[in-house]
C-alpha cells in the first residue's frame, strides 16, 4: 500500500498513519534490519508489534525479565493493540505519574493519547495530545515529535468537528 503523505516518517521504515495514528511499517526490510541491529531485546518486541505479531511480542515481553520503562510502555502498547484499553491506560496512567516533570512526561501524554483515541474517547484523546504537544513546544523537543503531536490533534479535531456536524443534522 502506498502511504505517501499518509504518514509521518519516524524513520527506520516506521511511521505513524495519520488516519488512525497506529504506528506503520513502510518498509519492512529497512525497519527489521534497524530493530535487529540495535542490540536492544526491546526492539526485537517493537518489531513484532508494529508488524502485528501480537502473541510473538507478548511472549518477548514475558521472557524480558524485570519489567523497565520501555517494556511497561509496550506493554500498554501490546494491550491496546489487543483492544485492552482500559489496561493500557492504567499502565500509562501510572508510568505518567511515576515521570511527572520528567523528560519521558510527553511522551506517555502523546501514547495517553493514542490509547484514548483508539478507544474512541476523543475528548481524553484531544487533552492528553495537547498536554504532549505544549510540553514538546516548551522542551524544544525534536521536530518529528512535535509534528506528531500535531497531526495527532489535527486528527482527533477532525473527528470531533466530524462528529458534531452529524449531531447539528440530526
Amino acid at each position: 500500500m502506498d502511504h505517501e503523505g499518509e504518514y509521518l516518517d519516524t524513520g527506520a521504515g516506521a511511521g505513524i498513519d495519520r488516519w488512525s495514528l497506529r504506528p506503520i511499517v513502510h518498509d519492512r526490510a529497512r525497519f527489521s534490519a534497524a530493530m535487529r541491529a540495535s542490540g536492544d531485546p526491546a526492539d526485537l518486541l517493537l518489531e513484532a508489534l508494529f508488524l502485528g505479531d501480537l502473541d510473538r511480542a507478548t511472549a518477548l515481553v514475558d521472557a524480558a525479565g524485570p519489567p523497565t520503562f520501555r517494556i511497561r510502555a509496550l506493554t500498554a502498547d501490546i494491550a491496546c493493540a489487543q483492544g485492552d484499553f482500559a489496561g493500557a491506560a492504567v499502565i500509562y496512567e501510572a508510568l505518567l505519574e511515576e515521570n511527572l516533570h520528567g523528560p519521558r512526561e510527553a511522551l506517555l501524554h502523546q501514547h495517553l493519547g493514542k490509547v484514548f483515541f483508539q478507544s474512541g474517547d476523543l475528548t481524553r484523546a484531544r487533552e492528553s495530545f495537547a498536554t504532549a504537544m505544549a510540553h514538546r513546544v516548551i522542551s524544544r523537543a525534536p521536530g518529528d515529535q512535535i509534528e506528531s503531536s500535531r497531526m495527532a490533534l489535527e486528527r482527533v479535531d477532525e473527528l470531533i468537528d466530524a462528529a458534531a456536524a452529524r449531531r447539528r443534522e440530526s
